[in-house]
């Protein structure tokens, strides 16, 4: 796992991101998947609960109104050969350009035989940017 391979995959995950594609995000994690914020944590086991969670999540960026996603590498703590920890600073855009909102992200992600795929996330600050109206989180 290099600082390029893993800049391509979160390069992937804004794009797919920002296509709404919830087939393409859901193949970039790897369950069990575990979601950490402030308010709750969950741990999906099962794809088609992870995937319905998808959906919510990508519902609630469509009324925030979000066209682009872009997520910019902050720091890589390599943990292991193939687990490192990864800090993002992620920002979305509406269709006219115009920044919507921006935070940091943290994640682990693995090397795996069908490549990079994301185990955890620390959504605190994702959660603190929306303010009253968390994203959505199932479980």
């Amino acid at each position: 796992m290099t600082p390029e391979s893993i800049e391509k995959f979160f390069d992937e995950y804004a794009a797919a991101f920002s296509r709404r594609d919830v087939r393409e995000i859901s193949r970039l994690w790897k369950l069990p998947a575990f979601i950490t914020t402030q308010a709750r944590s969950v741990c999906f086991t099962d794809a088609d609960e992870f995937r319905r969670n998808l959906e919510d999540q990508c519902a609630f960026y469509v009324r925030q109104g979000l066209a682009q996603a872009k997520k910019t590498i902050v720091n890589i703590s390599g943990l292991s050969n193939d687990v490192a920890l990864v800090t993002t600073w992620d920002e979305l855009f509406d269709a006219s350009g115009k920044h919507i909102a921006q935070w940091q992200h943290a994640y682990l992600v693995r090397e795996t035989k069908a490549g990079i795929r994301a185990i955890a996330a620390v959504a605190d600050r994702e959660s603190t940017a929306w303010n009253a109206e968390d994203p959505p989180l199932r479980g």
